[in-house]
């Protein structure tokens, strides 16, 4: 199950008749909750806006909230990008974050045990440690970007255990549907791959491209040549950049995609339930509802982070800026044309390779924020994984020269390259991976 969010900037609002509200929901009220909301009885006359000029909220029968107001937007101003704040996903997970809406079906008594219930039921012993989370940073920023969970959040469990409580077979014992993992990113990551399973990003290409010049047999060698095609048709990060500026104008491209994974346990499902109608129309349709709940989602507004129109995923091309150059000027300036004429200039100089793999690491770690990928040996020593830890952006230490002898081309120093410690003092290196995943580790050793 998977809903999208979608934020379009508006231009412009105009109220909507409240009998037209009233002509499709006859009944509106003050808030969701059933047992604190109130009837609205003269919605003609019922604020339409705070102190603060904010939209005062109305809600359905079912606790779904009404617009108020139509939206207009300008139709040349692309969708918001949405992400997480990491920060607020922690409470997703907490019980204190459950909205608390009583279940009108459940007597005081049940109602009094429910939480210990359904915890115990969904996540087992609430003593044991919390639902594991895993946060990835985007941009650099620290705390905005996606999660995965091995869980589901807490505000899905109530209206899950309900569901599981209709369609089983008994209400007793284990329940039927089990919620087991969820994430939240951006849809655009669907939309900047070559390959259907690999980021851009996460491949390394340029690392490859370089490391080709050390191809020893026919199809590393063919291998070579298709990378450096690749490079030189258009930099991957240029590749990158041109589908994220694709994708940012489609509203569906650019969405918060809200993916949760639930196990049925068919046998425990009530048997009218189990053909294909039965339970596309009584399991999959009553669980895709729960998603549009106040409860669920309050909770992933609550974390969610909405940006101005154009500026995601465009931020990633800004604060990727100073790497993507780097990697620009060395692959013109230091490999390229060893590549191209092998034979009057040689092979590039390997430490190239490792800094190009460097540079490409943080462009991975920007995009996707997989901390994997800092390297905790030459990165380290580099400054690179420390600079990303401690202030969120790359620093690079003194041995790199930014500017070159002639201020163009970046350099390296090589008395000052990191080694790896007694006895061997061998330097250290961070390009294995790349150079095995493109021609296989016989290239590398």
């Amino acid at each position: 199950m998977h809903p999208h969010c979608r934020a379009i900037e508006a231009s412009g609002f105009e109220p909507i008749d409240p009998q037209r509200i009233l002509d499709r929901y006859t009944h509106v009220y003050t808030t969701a909750d059933p047992n604190t909301r109130e009837l609205i009885e003269d919605l003609e006359n019922y604020d339409l806006l705070d102190g603060d000029g904010r939209e005062i909220p109305i809600f359905s029968e079912d606790g779904l909230p009404i617009l108020r107001r139509d939206r207009f937007r300008d139709p040349d101003t692309p969708p918001c990008g949405l992400l997480q704040d990491l920060n607020k996903v922690l409470p997703l997970f907490q019980e204190s974050s459950i909205i608390p809406l009583q279940d009108p079906e459940l007597d005081d008594g049940e109602r009094d045990l429910q939480d210990e219930d359904f915890i115990a039921d969904i996540l087992g012993d609430p003593s044991e440690p919390m639902t594991p989370i895993f946060t990835y940073p985007q941009f650099f920023s620290k705390n905005i970007g996606q999660w995965q969970a091995d869980g589901i959040i807490k505000p899905l469990l109530r209206p899950l255990r309900r569901l599981a409580r209709d369609i089983g077979v008994t209400a007793d014992g284990p329940l039927c549907i089990e919620g087991f993992k969820s994430q939240a990113y951006n849809n655009v990551a669907h939309h900047v791959r070559d390959k259907a399973r690999t980021h851009i990003a996460q491949r390394g290409p340029l690392t490859g491209a370089t490391a080709g010049a050390w191809a020893r047999d026919a199809t590393t060698k063919k291998t070579a040549l298709d990378t450096l095609g690749y490079a030189s048709a258009q930099l991957p990060h240029e590749r990158l950049a041109r589908q994220m500026r694709t994708a940012e104008n489609h509203a569906n491209k650019n969405a918060l995609r809200f993916e949760n994974n639930f196990i049925f346990h068919i046998a425990r499902i009530k048997p009218e339930y189990r053909s294909g109608g039965g339970f596309y129309e009584h399991v999959l349709m009553k669980l895709r509802k729960i998603f549009f709940s106040p409860e669920v989602n309050n909770a992933l507004r609550s974390s969610t982070v909405i940006f101005k129109p154009a500026v995601y995923p465009r931020i990633l091309e800004w604060t990727t800026y100073p790497i993507t150059t780097l990697l620009d000027r060395v692959w013109t300036l230091r490999v390229k044309p060893n590549l191209m004429n092998p034979a009057e200039n040689g092979r590039p100089d390997p430490v190239y390779v490792e800094l190009t793999s460097v540079a490409e690491r943080c462009l991975n770690f920007a995009h996707t924020g997989a901390a994997k990928v800092l390297n905790r040996n030459l990165m380290w020593h580099m400054w690179v994984t420390r600079g990303i830890l401690d202030n969120g952006f790359p620093a690079f230490w003194p041995g790199l020269v930014i500017g070159g002898e002639t201020r163009t081309a970046p350099f390296v120093e090589l008395s000052q390259w990191p080694l790896a410690p007694r006895p061997e003092y061998m330097p250290l290196v961070v390009s294995k991976r790349s150079q095995e995943l493109t021609y296989g580790l016989p290239h590398f050793l």
